[in-house]
C-alpha cells in the first residue's frame, strides 16, 4: 500500500505520502487506508494532547497492534517519517512506545523506545542501525517525537519541535520485518502512560510540516488544517 495523498484544494501537504495515522481517538486509521489497530487487553481512550489519547495500564499488559503490512515496509530505498505524542505516567521500565518490527532489541525495524530515563529513536536492518537519544526525561508532561529517514542521508530526530541531531543511515539495509506495528509493547515492563497523534509517511517531512505537527506545543490532528 502506498498513499499518494494528493490533497484537495486547500488541503495540507501532510496528506501527501500518508501511510497511516492513528489519532488515538479509538483504534481507527484516520488516513482512510483501513489499517485498524487490534486492542489487546482493553486499552482505554481518554482526554489527551489533542482530543482523546490511548491510555495504557502497565498492570494489564495492554498494547495496540497491527499485523505486518506493505504500508509499514520501507525496504532498502524508501524515505519515511514517523511521529508520536506521549505522556509517561510511570518513569520506569523499558518499553516500545511505537515501533515496527523489533527495534528495541536490535533486529530489523524502526520506532521509539522508552529506556527508563530517555527515549531512543532507532532504525535498523538487523546488523546495522542508526539511533538518536533524548536527554533525560524526568517529568510526566506531554512530549512529541518525530524521526525522518533519508535513505541516502540521515536518520534525523526532533523532540518537542526542535532537532536533536542525526545519525547516518548509509550502512542500514532493508528495514522490512514480519513483526508488524506495535504500541506499548513489553521490554522490561509494560507501558504506563498515554500515546496520541501517531503518523507514518513514505517520505521525509519538511521543516515546515514538522513545525505544523508541533503547532507551538499544542499538536495537530488529521487532516492537519
Amino acid at each position: 500500500m502506498c498513499a499518494t495523498g494528493k490533497p484537495s484544494s486547500g488541503g495540507s501537504t501532510l496528506l501527501n505520502g500518508l501511510q497511516a495515522y492513528y489519532a488515538m481517538e479509538n483504534v481507527n486509521d484516520s488516513s482512510g487506508n483501513g489499517l485498524t489497530l487490534t486492542n489487546n487487553n482493553s486499552v482505554t481512550f481518554a482526554a489527551g494532547q489533542v482530543n482523546n489519547a490511548a491510555v495504557f495500564n502497565n498492570t494489564s499488559n495492554q498494547t495496540l497492534s497491527h499485523a505486518d503490512n506493505a504500508a509499514y515496509q520501507f525496504g532498502t530505498s524508501t524515505d519515511f517519517s514517523i511521529s508520536i505524542w506521549f505522556k509517561l505516567t510511570t518513569l520506569a521500565y523499558n518499553v516500545l512506545l511505537m515501533g515496527y518490527g523489533a527495534p528495541q532489541t536490535g533486529p530489523t525495524g524502526w520506532g521509539f523506545i522508552w529506556n527508563s530515563t530517555f527515549v531512543r529513536s532507532s532504525v535498523g536492518d538487523g546488523t546495522h542501525r542508526a539511533d538518536k537519544d533524548t536527554t533525560t526525561i524526568s517529568d510526566t508532561n506531554w512530549h512529541q517525537m518525530i524521526a525522518t529517514a533519508s535513505r541516502v542521508g540521515n536518520w534525523t530526530v526532533y523532540f518537542d519541535g526542535s532537532s536533536i541531531g542525526s545519525a547516518s543511515m548509509s550502512a542500514v539495509g532493508s528495514v522490512n520485518s514480519s513483526l508488524g506495528l506495535n504500541f506499548g509493547t513489553f521490554i522490561s515492563g509494560w507501558y504506563n502512560g498515554l500515546i496520541d497523534e501517531t503518523g507514518i509517511w513514505n517520505r521525509v517531512l519538511t521543516g515546515t510540516e514538522i513545525t505544523t505537527l508541533w503547532n507551538g506545543g499544542a499538536g495537530k490532528t488529521y487532516p492537519f488544517t
